[in-house]
């Protein structure tokens, strides 16, 4: 049964090499085949077809492929097409012969020379390749490489420090923005403060200066009164009554009658806002000119 499986085997392997030529230079070399128009040239890493009328030359020779395939063709025992396959990677011949190696496993699984040329160990009873293999040799795969499980989990703890420190990074960041910005609205609350206590220092100002101005008209006028509000809250105060004429009773003279006295007249005592403006050969000053036309837009309204 063994050998009829290796008899088919070496049947379906046997193909000949040869070399295609087209009319534009370029060369194919591998498994010649015509049928009819068509010449199908079957290579190492796939099949082209073309037709006869584009192809220059075929030239039928032997090459590693042939040699390949004549060894497999001889060969009566797997251990004989494990050489062949050997032999093929040798000379480049790799999937050619990674697919005979197969074949044989396919048809004798517990082969050791097929499965050990095919990377394959026995562990545990069982033939493993590939990532089960490393598994069981106590290996762990790691940002797509296999090392120790000692080395592994000192490479996943010093990658978790490292993410844990970007995530540190990242928050102390976004603190150091908060306070920022918080820093920004309290020079923005304390320049908004010094504005307002500038215009109040200024309007106090301006009201001092005012109560100067008023302060220098009265004295100027001999005003008696006082009025300490600013002037655009200035209300115009009612005169005072005048007072009560006084009359004077001459005393009682014995003696020859006399012509009826006249009764003196009274004159009423005019309040100080009320006298005329005293002249003056002085200059007037910038306050009293200012007065003086507050005086005269009173008189329009």
């Amino acid at each position: 049964m063994l050998k009829a499986g290796l008899l088919l085997l070496a049947l379906t392997a046997t193909a000949a090499a040869d070399e295609v030529t087209l009319h534009n230079g370029s060369t194919f070399v591998g498994a010649v085949r015509e049928e009819g128009d068509r010449v199908s040239v079957e290579m190492d890493y796939g099949t082209m077809t073309f037709k006869k009328v584009d192809v220059k030359a075929i030239r039928r020779g032997e090459d590693t492929v042939r040699g390949f395939e004549e060894r497999v063709a001889r060969a009566n025992r797997a251990t004989e097409l494990v050489e062949a396959a050997l032999w093929g990677r040798e000379k480049g011949l790799t999937r050619r012969a990674d697919d005979l190696l197969q074949r044989v496993i396919r048809v004798d699984p517990d082969q050791p020379e097929a499965r050990k040329a095919l990377g394959h160990e026995r562990v545990d009873g069982q033939w493993l390749h590939g990532d089960a293999l490393l598994t069981a040799r106590g290996l762990q795969q790691v940002d797509g490489k296999w090392v120790p499980k000692a080395d592994a989990q000192r490479l996943l703890d010093r990658r978790e420090a490292a993410r844990a420190a970007v995530e540190r990074n990242t928050l102390d960041r976004r603190v150091a923005d908060q306070k920022h910005e918080e820093e920004m609205q309290r020079l923005a609350l304390e320049a908004e403060r010094l504005e307002l206590e500038r215009q109040g220092a200024a309007r106090v100002a301006i009201e001092q200066e005012q109560l100067r101005s008023r302060l220098d008209r009265n004295r100027w006028y001999g005003a008696s009164r006082l009025d300490l509000q600013p002037l655009w809250c200035e209300t115009p105060a009612a005169p005072p009554s005048p007072p009560p004429a006084q009359t004077v009773t001459p005393p009682a003279v014995h003696g020859p009658p006399s012509r009826p006295q006249r009764e003196p007249s009274v004159l009423p005592i005019s309040p100080p806002w009320q006298r005329p403006a005293l002249h003056s050969s002085q200059p007037r000053s910038e306050y009293e000119k200012r007065d003086e036309e507050e005086r005269e837009r009173a008189k329009r309204r």
